[in-house]
């Protein structure tokens, strides 16, 4: 990570890396992928009482078809994994996969291709 500022970079092992476009504190971040894959990245954070809830929209003109369903799974790993980051508990989701047992709460495939296959039609 070159800084968490507007105009800093991020890269990561597995997950693609981004450019940090926006930021409102405590709000929303907004960045733009710079590899593996296209579009902007949305994080809103919205207060729920004492809790805050984590949304995360990706935009991209590549989110269609079997593209769209394996990003879905992946983004859903990667907000797992903040989730269990910020409760201080193990990660859940590594190298493409879910690796705790029982799977987390609303989650019912340990893998892309089990998570695209049973969302086809």
């Amino acid at each position: 990570m070159t800084s968490f500022r507007v105009g800093g970079e991020i890269a990561g092992t597995y997950f693609p890396g981004y450019q940090i476009m926006a930021v409102v504190k405590n709000q929303l971040v907004v960045h733009k992928f710079k590899s593996v894959i296209d579009g902007i990245g949305i994080w809103s954070f919205v207060q729920q009482g004492a809790r805050s809830r984590v949304v995360l929209d990706h935009l991209a003109e590549e989110n269609r078809g079997d593209e769209y369903l394996a990003r879905l799974f992946h983004w859903q790993g990667l907000v797992e994994n903040l989730s269990a980051l910020c409760e201080r508990r193990s990660l859940p989701f590594e190298n493409g996969k879910y690796i705790v047992e029982p799977l987390p709460r609303g989650i019912r495939y340990a893998t892309c291709p089990e998570f695209v296959a049973a969302m086809k039609p």
